[in-house]
């Protein structure tokens, strides 16, 4: 358990290329859970390819047949052993079904970052999921202790429906995310309202440096970002640029 982040978790994928994309054969998680699982890849394991394959993963392929639906083991194992922790995952395992399923599950506890895992990782472990991993940990924790000296570069931007925003994204080592601010149906919030909220929670966050891309959508975030007095915040990066 990472005694430094208590809160933080770290999934680490084993990924198969397949006739309908991307699926997991093996999940861990680090950090603050320990957890791993074989999943529901959908894989012929009949098929001595498939067989060969799973082998120099080091899997024995009878073991993969005894595998978890993704909505159950996303639901009631993944989701009780995350608890109320943040689940770290890396934007290229972010399309595989299982981990959308994770998303799904865990909502704002899940966490998608663009860190790169090139680089040791702290302890010499066999098996690809395990060691992805850790390597998302290692690479997560050197990038908190950089934000420290100088926070890390995150783009916003937005997309336009007419002369309103329609969705707010945000781009970066940290966190990569999109909001639609379509209300719900029921809701009393407009998209402005929506918008606003999505911005006061991006500029609490520690650790940030944000750029406001250029384009409608972001000088109609800059105009937002002004009369919520949080464009010092939110053009942090501009500003230093500029200077």
């Amino acid at each position: 358990m990472s005694k430094n982040f208590p809160n933080l978790a770290y999934l680490g994928v084993l990924a198969a290329s397949t006739s309908v994309g991307q699926r997991s054969v093996e999940i861990a998680i680090t950090g603050a859970v320990t957890f791993s699982s074989w999943t529901d890849s959908g894989l012929d394991v009949s098929n001595e390819a498939v067989r060969t394959w799973l082998w120099k993963a080091g899997i024995n392929p009878d073991h993969v047949e005894q595998t978890i639906p993704d909505d159950y083991l996303a639901n009631e194992l993944v989701k009780p052993a995350v608890g109320d922790r943040m689940l770290l995952i890396h934007h290229e395992d972010a399309t595989i079904p299982l981990v959308q399923e994770i998303q799904r599950a865990l909502g704002d506890r899940a966490r998608v970052t663009q860190l790169d895992l090139d680089g040791p990782i702290p302890h010499d472990i066999s098996g690809i999921a395990i060691r992805r991993a850790m390597a998302l940990e290692a690479r997560y924790e050197e990038a908190i202790a950089a934000s420290a000296e100088a926070p890390l570069r995150h783009v916003l931007d937005a997309e336009m429906d007419g002369e309103s925003l329609s969705r707010i994204t945000v781009d970066g080592p940290f966190l990569v995310n999109s909001w639609d601010l379509t209300p719900a149906p029921d809701s009393s919030l407009d998209k402005a309202n929506i918008a606003s909220f999505v911005l006061i929670s991006l500029a609490g966050a520690q650790g940030f440096a944000y750029e406001i891309a250029p384009g409608r959508g972001g000088d109609e975030l800059r105009r937002l970002a002004a009369d919520l007095e949080l464009n010092e915040r939110l053009e942090h990066v501009e500003s230093d640029q500029a200077a």
